[in-house]
């Protein structure tokens, strides 16, 4: 089985670097970002997010309270 992966940065992970890489050596163009809400908003707020979709729904995880 081949793994692929990169290195991204000195002594932290440059997400810019990332997707960079993500793009020039796999041709990845379009991703999307699943994380929490740590890593999501840090995606925003160094601008590498340029589209946001919410999904709002109501749900019933059968618990009584």
């Amino acid at each position: 089985m081949d793994i692929s992966y990169i290195i991204a940065g000195e002594e932290t992970l440059d997400f810019e670097m990332v997707l960079e890489k993500l793009n020039n050596l796999f041709g990845i163009e379009t991703l999307m970002l699943g994380g929490g809400g740590v890593l999501n908003w840090f995606f925003l707020q160094i601008g590498l997010c340029d589209e946001v979709s919410i999904v709002i729904s109501a749900t019933a995880d059968g618990s009584c309270s």
